[in-house]
């Protein structure tokens, strides 16, 4: 295969990240979170661990559903090789749009291997197993990984020459084969080997000495401590100068990030042609190293090694690299490097604790706030919220991921958990024409058994229905089919002392009922894939619920024709009576308390809210290069009548195409109290604010945007809502 023919996600950057060490704790319960950080941050590619006993399609949907490639890992023992779950669950993924998958880890490892032992000539049983394994993956479309190795390999033996002396060998490379690495920097450089220290030994300046991206809290002791581990410089500088070899090469030396070089140079030598390469593992890591004339890495050193690494996958930057005689020469990112996913996001910011095991490692941590002054997050985090995303390439993406972008309605209010449930409940469009009247689902809401939906509880294993009519007043009495294998039911919508809903008690599974709007025979929406049953595995009868609500659409009056070339001549105002000439109106000023808005000339408006004054626009500011704020980003504000800032508020958006979002403010004060991304081609509107899980009115904004007809991309912007603390709030 080429590796054009490979899959990617749209829009690749590159840029990924190793998820939660966990197998079961991944961040479903608080997914809305988790899906704002990985866009957040730029994410293409998750690196995700699978159980063989556990169904893992609840993340791959999530995964496909925001356009980010699923990588799947297999946690098993060598000697180890696909038995009927793990197929099944492979086949399942593959429906789903998952394609890359890792079905053994590290076997040059002995702790990896049944009784902590690797047996004689181990690496051909790895292989044989590799080439089984293959060979079923690729039957179902999937693509498998040759195994990822520990930081190195130690082996000596050429892993590519043991699988090319398979029989099969060369067939499962040519049928798409990839490699992963787990490829950790260790403290080493981003060029390393071919960097100044490991080549020419260049000592340690004294600006480098005390200079390691300490917290300002340190004393110099503390940081000789860390990053030093109590050497003296010249001790240092000595070991630098003994270690030192002008021609030292990547084949001498792959314990670092550069080992996709290693690999990419056994695969072609072997005459090959180039296969893909992605880190699963990999990249800095506060307080590892290796080598003790190197630093050790603090937070913000390994932060900015990492984020080296980010640009230079995206094409941002290009690598150094020193020659014998002094030279450098530059070079970008390789084509058959399609991604980096460093460990890792979280653990216990998922619920999983190994006490401290995965902990020091991942990025959203609590680990090292103490110790580096931070507060939940390494600077990885923040750095990669402030660098925009690059496109490398545009897929080609696994056509899964189309149908499950069906399940995405362009429905108002649709609750985040409805594509999950089964197969999905799927909203098919009503068909009209267009002046005729038709019923159109507006909101959906599930309820979990173990839940009270906070907008409205209602009870367990039932479909509720409520019908409004063209000025969004309930109608009582309207008939509602639900419809089921072989028989149709028509339920009723009550009076107002039922809340004015219709309701059906449910006894069979997701995927069994159907529900439309039968009333006054107008063509309705209909909901598919309805009943009992969560996404866990043997949650079939569980008492679920479902809250959906329709509104008639009726045109009251006939579209305008679109404007002509030649438009029509207005007719002439009537004479004025004799007398006096009438004078014109002169404009009133905008009130004094307006609120301040820069971006109005770029279509940003205000839409205040009527009657009540609850939280309204203060300012909207078009962020210039001053400001020092991110490219294409939208930030967010919610203030009291004091200007102090209201925490836990949330902002309501919707995109162009009606999909809902939500924006905590829950940032420092030192910064916007929260943000997101604005992303090309996407407009966005601020329909609202909720505090305490209640709805507060508010004005409108809307034409945030990044790309400006006319005013080029990347724009970004400051909008601040202040909330005034009325009797109803």
């Amino acid at each position: 295969m080429k590796l054009s023919e490979y899959p990617r996600p749209p829009a690749d950057s590159g840029r990924g990240v190793h998820w939660s060490p966990s197998q079961y704790q991944w961040g479903r319960k608080d997914w809305l979170k988790w899906q704002k950080r990985i866009l957040e941050l730029g994410f293409k590619w998750i690196k995700i661990n699978i159980p063989p006993d556990y169904n893992a399609e609840a993340l791959v949907k999530r995964l496909v559903d925001i356009e980010v490639m699923p990588v799947c890992r297999f946690i098993s023992k060598n000697p180890t090789r696909l038995g009927g779950a793990v197929e099944k669950t492979i086949d399942r993924l593959i429906k789903l749009g998952a394609r890359y998958f890792e079905t053994n880890n590290e076997p040059d490892a002995d702790v990896e291997w049944k009784g902590s032992r690797r047996p004689p000539h181990w690496e051909e049983i790895v292989v044989k197993n590799l080439v089984y394994d293959a060979h079923r993956i690729q039957s179902m479309g999937g693509f498998p990984a040759f195994v990822a190795f520990n930081p190195g390999p130690t082996e000596t033996r050429n892993p590519i020459e043991i699988l090319l002396d398979h029989p099969d060998g060369r067939q499962i490379c040519e049928r798409g084969l990839w490699i992963s690495l787990h490829n950790y920097g260790k403290g080493r450089p981003f060029n390393y080997p071919n960097d100044r220290v490991r080549m020419f030994g260049d000592p340690v300046t004294e600006e480098e000495w005390l200079n390691q991206g300490q917290p300002d809290f340190w004393t110099d002791a503390d940081t000789i401590e860390f990053c030093w581990h109590n050497m003296t410089r010249e001790q240092v500088n000595q070991l630098r100068a003994a270690q030192k070899n002008p021609h030292i090469t990547i084949m001498q030396d792959k314990t670092c990030f550069r080992a996709y070089e290693y690999w990419h140079r056994l695969i072609t030598a072997a005459g090959l042609d180039p296969l893909p390469i992605m880190m699963t593992e990999g990249g800095w890591e506060t307080g590892d190293r290796l080598d003790p004339f190197y630093p050790e890495p603090t937070a913000q050193r390994a932060s900015e090694l990492n984020l080296q690494m980010f640009k230079f996958i995206q094409g941002d930057t290009e690598m150094t690299i020193n020659r014998p005689d002094g030279t450098t020469v530059s070079t970008p990112v390789p084509d058959y490097l399609f991604a980096v996913m460093p460990w890792h996001i979280g653990e216990r910011a998922f619920g999983y604790d190994t006490s401290g095991q995965w902990e020091q490692g991942a990025w959203f941590t609590h680990w090292y706030d103490k110790k580096f002054g931070l507060n939940g997050e390494l600077p990885i985090i923040g750095m990669l919220r402030n660098l925009p995303p690059k496109i490398r390439t545009d897929g080609p993406v696994p056509p899964e991921w189309q149908l499950r972008k069906n399940l995405r309605p362009d429905v108002p209010e649709w609750d985040h958990r409805l594509p999950y449930l089964g197969d999905g409940i799927r909203v098919e469009r009503a068909v009209a024409a267009d002046d005729a009247p038709k019923w159109e689902v507006i909101s959906g809401l599930w309820q979990d058994k173990n839940e009270l939906n906070p907008v409205r509880p209602l009870p367990q294993g039932y479909i509720m229905v409520k019908v409004l009519d063209e000025n969004e007043k309930p109608v009582t009495g309207a008939k509602v089919a639900v419809m089921r294998p072989g028989a149709t039911d028509i339920i009723e919508t009550k009076g107002w002392l039922d809340e004015f809903l219709g309701n059906y008690r449910m006894t069979a599974t997701l995927g069994t009922y159907s529900l439309k709007v039968v009333h006054n025979d107008f063509p309705s929406d209909i909901i598919h894939n309805l009943g009992l049953g969560g996404e866990n595995p043997n949650s079939n009868f569980d008492t679920t619920s479902f809250l959906f609500t329709f509104k008639l659409s009726k045109k009251s009056v006939t579209e305008p024709e679109p404007p002509t070339d030649n438009p029509p001549t207005p007719p002439t105002p009537p004479t004025p009576p004799a007398g006096n000439p009438p004078t014109s109106p002169t404009p009133s000023p905008p009130p004094a308390d307006a609120p301040h808005n820069d971006a109005a000339t770029l279509g940003v408006q205000i839409s205040p809210y009527t009657p009540a004054e609850i939280c309204t626009v203060e300012s909207i500011h078009h962020v210039t290069d001053s400001d020092r704020l991110a490219r294409g980003t939208l930030y967010l504000d919610v203030v009291d009548e004091n200007e102090q800032r209201v925490f836990n508020a949330v902002v309501l958006l919707k995109n162009q195409n009606g999909a809902r979002l939500r924006v905590l403010i829950e940032k420092p004060v030192s910064e916007p109290g929260g943000n997101m991304p604005l992303w090309a081609g996407s407009s966005y509107t601020i329909t609202g604010i909720e505090l305490n899980d209640r709805l507060i009115p508010s004005d409108t904004v809307s034409g945030l945007r990044s790309d400006i007809p006319g005013h080029g991309d990347g724009h970004s912007f400051v909008v601040i809502f202040k909330l005034h603390r009325t009797n109803s709030t």
